[in-house]
């Protein structure tokens, strides 16, 4: 990693989100370097399932892409990319239920 990208993560998150908002592929590339420890975590705490992880660790990273426009307090990130990691893996293991459930029915 070099330097430079380094002090991009280390930047204030409301410049993080206000650049990747501007479409700076960089913003939102020091954005998930800075948090996706923090995705990853909660992930880790909900399954150990590692296609589970995977998908949920995306989807959470998509849902903040759909949304990033109505982030009005980036500081608080960290715990909204927690909650929706959580949400997210509830999520895929309601549906695996879900499937499971329509195929033994068949």
């Amino acid at each position: 990693m070099s330097g430079d990208h380094r002090q991009r993560a280390d930047a204030p998150l409301a410049h993080l989100v206000e650049g990747a908002l501007a479409c700076d592929q960089a913003a939102w590339d020091a954005l998930v370097v800075r948090l996706e420890r923090v995705v990853w975590k909660a992930v880790n705490m909900m399954t150990y399932d590692p296609e589970v992880r995977d998908d949920a660790f995306s989807a959470t990273w998509l849902r903040l892409a759909e949304r990033l426009d109505q982030i009005r307090e980036p500081e608080k990130l960290p715990g909204w990319l927690t909650t929706t990691a959580c949400n997210e893996v509830r999520q895929i293991l309601r549906q695996q239920t879900q499937v499971a459930r329509l195929q033994g029915r068949l």
